[in-house]
């Protein structure tokens, strides 16, 4: 049995996620988000208010 020490991989593997990640959200412009922003928001609110007659 091969045994290969890939932990080394690791760190940087999610380095390189990471900085995927913030170099797509600095592309966002701020309309964008704005308006991602107010479509969760227009999603949530009425999920709020089933929750909140739920309980």
């Amino acid at each position: 049995i091969c045994y290969h020490d890939t932990s080394y991989i690791q760190p940087n593997q999610d380095f390189i996620y990471t900085n995927h990640f913030f170099q797509s959200l600095e592309n966002w412009s701020t309309l964008n988000f704005s308006e991602a922003y107010s479509i969760l928001y227009n999603k949530l609110i009425p999920l709020s208010g089933l929750f909140e007659q739920v309980c």
